[in-house]
């Protein structure tokens, strides 16, 4: 039953306008709010609303290029999102 209530909030989430959003346009929503939040990570937090989000997020290299995480776990999550790009 809890399964089944998370596929439906799933799929009602995906039929938000706000999940509707191109791709490109939540990577520049996600620098700018990156730009915005210095201490580790909480840029990330608006990422986990919708698994569209998230997904775009680790999907977007060039957000996970600047290397300001003092936790080893975002430092992980930087080398690894930031695929061929220089950090």
């Amino acid at each position: 039953l809890l399964e089944q209530m998370g596929e439906l909030c799933s799929k009602r989430n995906s039929l938000a306008p706000v999940s509707q959003l191109p791709p490109e346009v939540l990577v520049q929503i996600f620098g700018w709010l990156q730009s915005l939040y210095r201490h580790e990570a909480e840029w990330t937090r608006v990422t986990q609303v919708y698994t569209y989000w998230r997904r775009t997020a680790r999907g977007s290299p060039s957000l996970w290029t600047r290397v300001m995480w003092r936790n080893p776990f975002w430092l992980e999550e930087s080398l690894t999102h930031s695929q061929p790009l220089p950090l």
